[in-house]
């Protein structure tokens, strides 16, 4: 199983639009398309600068295919909104991860 993660810096302006727009359309488009178990976590900060917020947003593929797919599929519309309509206000970067122990294995 693999485990991808995208981390955004997002600016403070930005934080509501961008939460609901993970929560309410691209988190369903992961999950449409196969992608499991998103978990969406905020950066624990405490000299939080109230300038931005940084989120991770980690799921599962079930396969290298399925993660390599991520990157032609999924990963472009969220990408749109950050070099589009975000621009300047948020920033992307992604990971993808063996997972070597799931005490939690889902399948």
């Amino acid at each position: 199983m693999i485990l991808l993660n995208m981390t955004f810096a997002v600016d403070s302006s930005l934080s509501d639009t961008f939460l609901s727009y993970i929560r309410d359309e691209f988190i369903p488009a992961l999950k449409k398309a196969g992608y499991r178990r998103p978990l969406l976590t905020e950066m624990r900060d405490p000299a939080h600068d109230a300038a931005g917020h940084t989120y991770a947003l980690q799921f599962r593929a079930q396969s290298a295919e399925a993660a390599e797919a991520f990157e032609d599929s999924i990963a472009p519309l969220v990408l749109r909104k950050i070099s589009g309509e975000w621009q300047g206000r948020s920033a992307c970067f992604c990971s993808v991860l063996d997972v070597v122990y799931d005490p939690e294995k889902d399948d």
